[in-house]
């Protein structure tokens, strides 16, 4: 299986958590799934941003 990226993995789960509270409040289901399931670190931005007269 490829490995995801923590740009696309992260998002993705900040969206699940969050149906899955409101899922939660409605009580429609009882636990949160995703518990066990950790954000991924995202790599330091080494980018430097260009100088007006660079652009």
């Amino acid at each position: 299986m490829k490995e995801r990226q923590p740009d696309t993995v992260n998002p993705e789960l900040s969206i699940a958590r969050k149906a899955i509270g409101w899922w939660q409040g409605q009580g429609w289901i009882e636990c949160d799934p995703t518990i066990s399931i950790e954000r991924r670190p995202t790599p330091r931005d080494r980018t430097k941003a260009l100088a007006k007269n660079r652009r």
